[in-house]
């Protein structure tokens, strides 16, 4: 299972069954596995030994975590996601420059073109600011 790829599968899942219970479970997985160093959270569930997590995948379950708990109105949830969020959006913080332009710490996915990503990345500012976007939303759901 994967964090990215859990966005649009959770979508699909809650159309064509309406049962959100699958999206909830495989959810709280991901937020079960932060690094505490880092915060970030892992990429797959099971997580390969050695592999260090993608920058972008744990934004992406946040964005999800968001969505579930805005369609399904999930409240309890969102607590309890709460201090793990808190914790992957603190380590992020701390990859800004004097600009607020954020660095990876770690590659991204993007997809399987080869492509620069690491750094200071045109797609990964795009997905943090939708990710600050819906942490600001869950923080006031």
């Amino acid at each position: 299972m994967y964090g990215g790829d859990l966005l649009a599968e959770s979508a699909t899942a809650l159309v064509m069954t309406g049962d959100s219970r699958l999206i909830k479970r495989s959810l709280e997985v991901f937020l079960q596995s932060q690094d505490p160093e880092t915060g970030l959270l892992q990429s797959m569930a099971p997580m390969q030994r050695g592999r260090e997590p993608l920058s972008d995948y744990p934004f992406l379950v946040l964005m999800n975590v968001r969505w579930h708990c805005q369609t399904q109105g999930d409240r309890e949830f969102a607590e309890r996601a709460y201090p793990v969020l808190k914790e992957l959006v603190r380590g992020m913080l701390k990859h800004r420059d004097a600009h607020g332009v954020f660095t990876t710490p770690t590659e991204t996915f993007i997809d399987w073109v080869s492509i620069k990503k690491k750094g200071q990345l045109a797609t990964f500012q795009a997905l943090m600011a939708r990710a600050l976007l819906d942490w600001g939303a869950l923080l006031n759901f």
